[in-house]
């Protein structure tokens, strides 16, 4: 069949579409998808790429991800202890730590398919969350989006999570973190400014480092959830 113009995918639905929108709006602007956008789309692009969809854990073991984002500032500043406290906590789980830019595409979704938590920087490695299976019973899957200090203008791995069935939950640092620089100081006092030019990419590119306890407060239920379902994998 002979087409003027085709899409092949998911279309970028948007909450409030505006052709007029300004590009601060640009930089705030909400997905629309859910429940109904992708139905069967994780079953079929797992069957084209021969990855059994129902595969579950690292051999008997819960499998957990942590996304090492790498060299540059956009990474967790003590991303190894904050490995170390997860492999500890879950001792029998398979934690692993992975660069995903370093790990062919294939390969990023079948680790994905049978992943129970991925765990990361608000970044694009979290949108993997859709390859997930959906969270259940017997078999619980959580993505936990750890966010840069008063960084809340995007909820796009929320939505992610929502479409996949995953249980979504995100981390923050709670205490204030130091810094010289003004203008940062400023967006973290006006939460309202985080979705514009002057302020989005400093709150979304600052350093990172987790406050382990407060991790633990989302981390530690999680870990008594997959416990509970260890023997069933």
């Amino acid at each position: 069949i002979l087409m003027h113009a085709g899409t092949i995918g998911i279309e970028k639905l948007e909450r409030d579409p505006n052709p007029k929108r300004t590009y601060d709006d640009s930089i705030a602007f909400q997905y629309n998808f859910n429940r109904s956008t992708a139905i069967g789309m994780r079953e079929a692009i797992l069957n084209e790429l021969m990855i059994p969809a129902n595969e579950v854990g690292y051999g008997k073991q819960p499998y957990v991800i942590l996304i090492d984002r790498g060299k540059g500032s956009r990474n967790i500043g003590n991303i190894d202890e904050l490995f170390e406290l997860m492999k500890s906590t879950c001792s029998f789980c398979h934690v692993e730590k992975v660069q995903l830019h370093l790990i062919n595409v294939d390969q990023q979704i079948e680790m994905a398919s049978r992943a129970s938590v991925i765990a990361g920087l608000h970044g694009s490695g979290l949108s993997h969350v859709i390859w997930m299976q959906e969270s259940r019973k017997n078999h619980s899957t959580h993505l936990i989006e750890i966010l840069p200090y008063n960084y809340s203008c995007r909820n796009w791995y929320n939505v992610a999570a929502d479409v996949a069935g995953a249980q979504y939950h995100a981390v923050m640092n709670k205490e204030v973190p130091e810094t010289h620089n003004s203008q940062l100081k400023y967006c973290w006092k006006n939460p309202q400014r985080c979705p514009t030019l002057n302020c989005h990419d400093l709150l979304r590119d600052q350093p990172t480092t987790v406050e382990l306890d407060t991790f633990n407060e989302t981390w530690l239920p999680i870990v008594d959830e997959l416990r509970s379902t260890v023997i069933k994998i």
